[in-house]
């Protein structure tokens, strides 16, 4: 695909005006509930014997070049569920570069009233592929214009506290600790940064009755030189069986999202978020698919029903 500096130049501003300024580098999530371990490395082994969740995420689909993001989060309990070891796997791909990342999370818990409170460490790599033939340069003779491919390697370190019990939870993280130079090239005038994010989650399950609780959930995200992203989103869980919520991102997006609970091992979840400024964004929606499980490998009570 060859495309202008102009259209580079519309892509970049339509980023910036959804996710608020150009600070913000993370992808947004819009089913975080069902997934901390992607943001928090102090979930690790939190939900018992073993868990996994596989996403994709479709961003603005429709819209050429715009993001595209594949992930994995694997977490196993030990000790008695005291620590957690656990593996994130995460593939970017958008119309100029590819960021994959691998890190491992360890997380120790204490116990604390009624429920625990647990530290999370990650570390590993980012490995960031430029493509520089996918802009088209009116001046050949620019520097950039010489460009082929060139990555850039970085270390990756994010941590946690994660406070839960059977019916609530409250994470406080941060990830791009270690905010060195991503640039690609030593070039006068060029330089970029990884830039820290951090994330406030709240959410608490209320029993309406035998058969139906409601969810509420705050996201809040907040990157250096940025204002706070904030979702404010509420869920309805019946009979066990199924998820269903809504949810409103200050960014002008409506998220609508819905999971099914195959049993006690298996979940399927699909989340659509549609930005409201249709001179924008608007004709482009993002949709965002997980799939989870927890195994029993362990003995322990990890299948047990979940509100997060």
């Amino acid at each position: 695909m060859q495309i202008t500096i102009k259209n580079i130049l519309i892509v970049i501003s339509t980023v910036l005006v959804a996710l608020g300024s150009r600070a913000q580098q993370n992808d947004q999530l819009s089913q975080y509930p069902f997934n901390p371990l992607a943001i928090n490395p102090a979930y690790a082994g939190s939900r018992g014997g073993f868990s996994g969740v596989a996403s994709a995420r479709n961003q603005w689909a429709g819209f050429d070049g715009a993001p595209k993001t594949a992930a994995v989060c694997l977490h196993v309990a030990m000790k008695g569920d005291k620590m957690g070891l656990g593996l994130r796997l995460r593939d970017e791909k958008n119309v100029f570069d590819q960021k994959l990342e691998a890190s491992v999370c360890y997380a120790y818990r204490l116990k604390l009233g009624n429920g625990k409170l647990g530290f999370g460490i990650a570390a590993g790599i980012t490995n960031i592929n430029y493509n520089w033939f996918n802009i088209e340069f009116k001046d050949q003779a620019d520097k950039y214009a010489s460009f082929q491919k060139t990555r850039k390697l970085l270390p990756k370190l994010d941590a946690g506290l994660l406070y839960n019990n059977a019916k609530s939870y409250v994470s406080i993280s941060a990830t791009n600790i270690y905010n060195g130079s991503n640039s690609s090239q030593d070039l006068p005038g060029y330089n970029s940064n990884l830039s820290p994010h951090l994330y406030f989650i709240y959410s608490r399950a209320f029993k309406v009755g035998d058969n139906f609780t409601l969810n509420p959930a705050l996201n809040i995200k907040w990157a250096k030189a940025n204002n706070p992203s904030i979702d404010l989103n509420m869920y309805a869980n019946i009979k066990e069986l199924v998820w269903l919520g809504v949810g409103y991102r200050t960014n002008n997006t409506m998220i609508f999202l819905a999971q099914v609970i195959l049993n006690k091992k298996y979940k399927i979840g699909y989340s659509y978020d549609y930005y409201m400024n249709k001179k924008t964004l608007g004709k482009y929606p993002t949709h965002e698919i997980i799939l989870s499980c927890d195994l029993n490998v362990f003995n322990s009570n990890s299948v047990s029903f979940r509100y997060f």
